[in-house]
């Protein structure tokens, strides 16, 4: 295994041994191949998770096509020049293989967040803010026709639950559901 045997007079000297060159870092190249990933997955978690997504979704989904594509553009860059190190040519492309794979993750992973986010938390919260809010409701003057385009309410202070009509209401879901009025005359609708 490259060992002198016992008897044989080998004496190393330090010509012997000639280390390989080192690899010289670019350091303005890692920094881009570690802050371009984390830049692409915030952009798009916030294109995807909140306004920009429900007021214009088509513009969205065409941003995070058009991210895609320029992945896509440094996946043929790093298999290029994977091609010319093969060939003889060309420094590796190691860290085109790297901003690649890391744009490739940060690119599914912010799609699977922003995707959960805004259809789990987003998309209630927007529909309700964009219903309208009404303020000092008297439930014996204002019926609940009038009110149906209601996101929030606020009641007169002398309104409150009467608790001995409370019932379920089942729509997929089970609901406890009790009427609010206001003073002591039974109403005439509920």
């Amino acid at each position: 295994y490259g060992v002198a045997q016992p008897g044989q007079n080998a004496k190393l000297t330090s010509t012997d041994y000639v280390p390989p060159p080192r690899a010289s870092m670019d350091i303005l190249g890692v920094c881009f191949s570690l802050l371009l990933p984390w830049l692409l997955f915030a952009y798009m978690d916030y294109v995807l998770s909140f306004g920009p997504h429900y007021r214009n979704p088509y513009l969205c989904n065409s941003v995070i096509a058009i991210f895609l594509v320029l992945i896509l553009g440094l996946g043929c860059l790093a298999s290029t020049s994977s091609k010319r190190h093969s060939a003889g040519m060309g420094k590796p492309p190691t860290w085109y293989k790297f901003l690649f794979a890391s744009c490739l993750i940060a690119w599914i992973s912010a799609w699977l967040a922003g995707s959960a986010n805004y259809n789990y938390n987003s998309v209630p919260f927007y529909d309700v803010e964009n219903l309208q809010i009404y303020t000092s409701v008297d439930p014996a003057v204002m019926g609940g026709k009038q009110l149906l385009d209601a996101g929030r309410m606020v009641f007169t202070p002398d309104s409150k639950l009467d608790l001995r009509k409370t019932m379920a209401f089942r729509n997929t879901d089970i609901f406890c559901v009790a009427p609010v009025v206001s003073g002591t005359e039974p109403m005439g609708t509920y």
